[in-house]
């Protein structure tokens, strides 16, 4: 029942843990990127999963560059920088899940 909040440069919704009734071992969120916006760069102690579920663009892992698109599934190691940019005209839409770090609690270093 989250709505989604501005978050990270993109429309965020939390997913997981469900407060108050599930708690889970890993958390998960639905973000929308608008055309020509990208999200924040990230780096967290956390490790991650993006899937691409509508739209393509681009994902920056520290250095390296690459096209995604609906159907990629993409993993980021924990400590990786990466950004995610939206370089079509329609909405980009990508779940993301993650787990571990120093607190399953918290993302990116803010409290979920």
């Amino acid at each position: 029942e989250s709505a989604p909040q501005r978050e990270y440069n993109t429309l965020f919704r939390r997913l997981l843990p469900w407060r108050g009734m599930v708690r889970t071992p890993w958390g998960g969120a639905w973000a929308t990127i608008d055309p020509g916006d990208a999200s924040e760069l990230y780096k967290h102690d956390e490790e991650e999963i993006a899937i691409v579920v509508a739209g393509e663009g681009e994902l920056r892992v520290d250095s390296n560059t690459r096209p995604i698109r609906k159907g990629d599934v993409v993993y980021f190691e924990p400590y990786c920088e990466h950004v995610v940019t939206n370089t079509s005209s329609e909405a980009l839409e990508v779940l993301f899940f993650w787990w571990g770090g120093r607190d399953g609690t918290m993302w990116a270093g803010r409290p979920i």
